[in-house]
Order: structure tokens, then sequence, then C-alpha cells
């Protein structure tokens, strides 16, 4: 027990004697480390900042492009329609901002970025691009302390598209269907029949696929899957080649149960990417029509959570409001915001036809950043 003794001794004494040298040390070494690790955590949001600009950014370029009428190139850029054309894409980045992390700045955001057209010599392709240079706040004091005159970092992005007239193009589309039980309520009369809100949608999907056999050789262009949704998903059909397998199935949904749209958004994000060595050079649609709402508030935001994810992954969602008063889910899944709302049978027609029109726009869109 003596050595101990001794030891805790010598221990005390040492530090009783270098107490000043230790003192000394550690107010230069703490401040250092508390420093660096402010830099540590500046440097790592400064990165993830940049990602999710990059994302809303990208995807409000993805939805201008595909919402400008592309006509005449060299109309477009020497006749003034680059003002129609950045009014959409300030609307579009606006939506995109307001539904992000950068909802609490989004003046600042819009005002830190700029969108410009240009066109090749002959007016064949048409280049989108977005740049920004976001002036991102610091988050902790220790840094703009160092730095008294810069409060604020700039966030570089850019995010530029190539659009021309398509020689060939191909699409990949899931049909997501409501198919709950309020979808048995009748919802058009003719002469000789009543018809459910289910049989309407089944006969406007398959108008629409019947107008898609109007793409040259569509068969190729075309990969298409279809998946119901009630509380589960219902008769899941796998995407592939052509249409007639989806034409002749889509008929074969019956309505029943509650509502839980994540179960068939799942399935068709599963589908669309799955496997991404074969469906990256494909465009991805998703037409989604529900009637009513989730069962669970918890199955709504995973919902709109998971459509987020694809249109980052660049999907471009379609939603169908078929008498819905609360619109939540499909303005959060819809890419920009743009919701489909039919009330009537002529109105559910009009948009599958309209959408379908849209898939099928004489557009060839290219990333090129």
């Amino acid at each position: 027990m003596e050595w101990i003794q001794m030891y805790c001794i010598k221990i005390k004494n040492f530090f009783q004697n270098k107490m000043g040298v230790i003192t000394i040390i550690s107010a230069i070494i703490f401040p250092l480390i508390i420093i660096f690790m402010a830099i540590v955590f500046e440097m790592s949001n400064i990165y993830l900042e940049k990602e999710r600009l990059q994302a809303v950014i990208d995807r409000a370029l993805l939805d201008t492009v595909t919402m400008i009428k592309f006509g005449n190139i060299e109309a477009m850029v020497r006749e003034g329609e680059v003002g129609t054309v950045n009014t959409i894409w300030i609307k579009n980045l606006k939506y995109e901002l307001e539904h992000s992390d950068f909802s609490s700045d989004v003046q600042n955001v819009i005002d830190d970025t700029s969108m410009k057209l240009e066109s090749d010599s002959h007016f064949k392709t048409l280049s989108i691009t977005a740049i920004s240079q976001y002036k991102m706040p610091f988050k902790i004091c220790n840094i703009h302390l160092l730095c008294p005159k810069n409060k604020y970092v700039t966030v570089p992005v850019l995010s530029s598209m190539k659009i021309g007239h398509n020689a060939g193009f191909y699409i990949d589309l899931m049909i997501v269907l409501d198919v709950s039980s309020s979808m048995k309520q009748d919802f058009m009369n003719d002469q000789k029949k009543t018809y459910s809100r289910l049989e309407v949608a089944q006969k406007s999907i398959r108008t629409m696929l019947a107008d898609f056999r109007k793409v040259p050789n569509y068969a190729n262009v075309f990969r298409t899957g279809s998946v119901g949704f009630n509380d589960k998903p219902q008769l899941k059909m796998p995407l592939e080649g052509g249409l007639e397998r989806i034409y002749d199935s889509v008929n074969q949904y019956k309505a029943d149960g509650g509502t839980n749209s994540f179960e068939g958004m799942k399935y068709a994000n599963e589908q669309l990417y799955g496997n991404t060595q074969d469906t990256k050079d494909r465009k991805k649609v998703v037409i989604f029509l529900t009637d009513g709402d989730n069962n669970s508030a918890n199955n709504s935001i995973k919902t709109i959570a998971l459509c987020n994810d694809m249109k980052k992954k660049k999907a471009v969602i379609y939603s169908i409001a078929l008498s819905l008063k609360k619109k939540y889910v499909v303005q959060g899944c819809s890419s920009s915001g743009n919701v489909y709302v039919a009330d009537d049978a002529q109105s559910l027609m009009q948009a599958y036809s309209l959408i379908g029109k849209d898939v099928v726009k004489d557009k060839n869109i290219k990333y090129v950043r």
C-alpha cells in the first residue's frame, strides 16, 4: 500500500509543479480543437447544402423543360421566348424551394440564381442552364469571428439540360391506381349502364394506351407496368416491353378495402429503379390516381417522401385527384405540384388524355451537367 501512496504523491507533485505549463498548453490547444471542429462542421454542412440545392435546381429545371411548349428554337432564342421560359423556371424553382430545406430562404436563393437559353448555330438543339451562387450563412460564430467581413459562403451550383427534337426516345411508364372500396361509387351513366369510378379510370387508361400506339415503333419505345393499391398492392404487373399486356390487364382490377398509396408507389419505384443498368437512359414516368385519403397519416408522409426521392432521380410524376378534397398527397407527389383535378367522368378521361400527350412530347431531354 505504501508504494501506491508514494505514486499518488508523485503524481500530485508533478501537477502542482507543472500546473502553469499545463494551463498554458490547455489554453492554446482547446481553442484550436474547437476551431478545428467548427471548420469540419462548416465544411460538412456546405457540402450537404450544395447537394440539397443541386437536387432542388435539377428538379426545377427538369420540370421547366417538361412544361416548355417546344417549337421553333430560333424563335425561342431570338424573339423573346426567354422571358416566358424564365417565368416558368422561377415558378418551378420557388415551388421546389418551398418544399425543401430551403423553405426559410426562398427569395435569397431565387435572387442568387439565374437561367439562360442557348442554341447551336443551326438551331437544332436548345440548352437551358441554371447557375446559382447561393450565399449560405455560416452556422457557427467561430468561423465568421475569424472572417468578420464574410458572414456567408458562396455555394456554386450548375445544372444544364439540352433539348432537341426527338429522333428516338424510350419511356418506362408505371400506372399506380387506387382500387380502394370508394372506387366502386357510381361516376358515369349512359343509356345502357352505370359506370363506377374505377371503370371510368380503366376506360381512360386504355384509351391513353391506345393513343400511345400512334408513336412509331411503340413496342420498343415503351416499357409499361401497373399496380393497384388499397391496404396492400394489388395485381402487380412488372415493367415489360410493349403496351398490350397492360391494356389487357388493367380491367382486372377490382375495388375493395382501404387506402395506402405508399404500397403502390413503392412498387412503382422498385420497377423503375430496381435495375439501374437497363433503365438509366430511359424517361421514367409515373401516373398516379387516388380518390381518397390514406388510412394513416404516416402513409401519406411516406408516400410524399418516396415521390420526392423518385423526382430526385429524374422521374416525372403525374397526379390525378379524383373527387378529392384534400390534395396534400397528390400535390406533394406531382412534379411541379401540377395536379389534374377530375370531379366527373369527362374531366377524368381528359386528364389521362392530356397526360398521355405530355408523356410523348416531341422532346429529347439530356442532362449536360
